[in-house]
């Protein structure tokens, strides 16, 4: 059985703040407190592909899955609180010896929360809320990490979350209370801080809450708004917070409108002229804004009938189509890594924690996670995680924009490791630094770790992706 740290953040509208519900909470960290543990679980799911490396996707569908499940078990069992202490998956090696599909597992402890005591000092669990690993593995032994949750400034600004009533847009093209042309300041006061800031081409300001809720401003004045991402990849949207406020609510669009319902094409087509495969823009649209419906479209065979799936809506100002423009990139530097190496080992050598200003490049995005640390995006590929100020963790992922933002990339490289780099290179280079763990490799550099992620390409394993925890 081989253990796989997945890099990405998991969540999805199906299980809200991964997997929780009101009654039974899936903890980030243990209760300081005295708690008992009721029982200790651990549930499986089958993969959908035999003999194939699960892909990222097929990874989250099984954790919101096993969450789910845990949760069950909780319920049954009298608990209000989980937390996963571990995961594990069986890949195609082991499948192939038993001709079975892999199987992603999940272990938790079920326990009941208690009053917490201030002197007692509070532990992360193994893994987080949505089945994230929380803590830097050493060769064959998880170390145990002690934090203290900080609140963490969004440019400048402390975290502020006005509650909100259901979002609905209303026939005059308003949610919230807000309308197109209302100005950042009146947003921010109605909203709250956002979760993460970025730039198209155009120099509009793209701000998000959660993920669920994406605004988008030129000069200081909203002119269009969406539940759906359109500029970013899974990736990176998958490590942002997740905003309960909005991810909970059943938007209402016309008081007619709901997200999952089906209309079938002779339903869809007197709404209005559909503008892509994907959105039709609803003739009862006034002045100067258009309204779209966004959706998904499934052939029934059996019927040959034809459904769409309403997914999302967006609403603007008319003739802008800021869905279809790109991220705004800082221009390419081809030492990005190579300074951020040698600024790591100076400051090890050195005894000092790497802080933001100590980071030459400028950010093309700043956000917060889950657990309110600040995430800069560098480049495509490169995301610097901050903890309390310091530089914790670097994401080196596959893509951090859409396909329409990407445009070409030269693949990220850190301390001797290059993305599609292989196995036998790594081993060649490193020697007995690596420490193998089927297809996620760990590789010891002075004063950090650095996780290499594989995937198999012509019969080959290629490192994707790689997480660096700094000490």
């Amino acid at each position: 059985m081989i253990r796989i740290f997945v890099l990405i953040s998991f969540f999805s509208s199906v299980v809200s703040a991964a997997g929780q519900a009101p009654s039974v909470k899936v903890l980030d960290y243990y209760p300081a407190c005295d708690y008992k543990i009721i029982d200790t679980v651990t549930v499986k799911q089958r993969l959908g592909s035999k003999f194939e490396y699960p892909k990222m996707k097929e990874l989250n569908e099984a954790t919101l899955v096993l969450i789910e499940k845990v949760r069950e078990r909780a319920i049954e069992v009298g608990a209000d609180s989980i937390a996963i202490i571990d995961k594990a998956i069986f890949d195609h090696e082991q499948a192939n010896k038993s001709n079975l599909r892999g199987y992603v597992q999940l272990t938790a402890q079920l326990f009941n929360h208690c009053d917490e005591q201030g002197d007692v000092k509070r532990r992360r669990t193994p893994y987080d809320a949505n089945g994230t690993r929380q803590m830097a593995l050493k060769t064959q032994t998880l170390a145990t990490e002690f934090k203290i949750e900080t609140v963490v400034k969004i440019g400048g600004k402390k975290t502020v979350r006005p509650a909100l009533s259901q979002m609905q847009l209303t026939t005059d093209n308003s949610f919230y209370g807000l309308k197109i042309g209302a100005s950042f300041e009146d947003v921010m006061a109605k909203l709250g801080t956002p979760t993460s800031e970025f730039l198209l081409v155009g120099d509009q300001k793209v701000i998000s809450y959660g993920r669920r809720l994406w605004l988008v401003f030129e000069e200081q004045s909203l002119v269009y708004v969406t539940n759906q991402n359109h500029w970013l990849s899974t990736e990176i949207v998958n490590m942002f917070e997740f905003d309960e406020r909005i991810a909970d609510q059943d938007w209402l669009l016309h008081d007619e409108f709901r997200m999952g319902m089906e209309l079938t094409s002779d339903e869809l087509t007197p709404l209005g002229e559909k503008m892509s495969s994907d959105r039709v823009r609803l003739s009862s649209t006034e002045g100067n804004e258009s309204v779209y419906l966004l959706f998904e479209s499934e052939e029934h065979q059996t019927t040959d009938l034809q459904t769409h799936k309403i997914t999302g809506f967006g609403f603007g100002a008319e003739n802008k189509r800021l869905w279809t423009l790109p991220v705004k990139q800082s221009p390419g530097n081809a030492d990005t890594y190579q300074k951020l190496n040698n600024l790591i080992k100076e400051k090890i050598t050195a005894y000092e924690p790497v802080h933001q200003q100590d980071i030459e490049a400028s950010p093309i995005l700043v956000a917060q996670n889950q657990n309110q640390e600040k995430l800069l995006v560098i480049n495509n590929q490169l995301v610097l995680e901050f903890d309390n100020q310091s530089l914790s963790n670097i994401h080196l992922i596959e893509s951090v924009l859409s396909k329409e933002s990407r445009g070409d990339s030269a693949g990220w490289q850190f301390a001797g490791v290059r993305q599609g780099q292989s196995k036998e290179a790594i081993r060649n280079h490193f020697g007995d630094k690596v420490f193998e763990m089927g297809n996620t490799w760990e590789v010891a550099h002075d004063g950090f770790t650095q996780e290499v992620y594989f995937y198999e390409v012509d019969g080959k394993s290629r490192a994707l992706a790689s997480l660096v925890s700094i000490y």
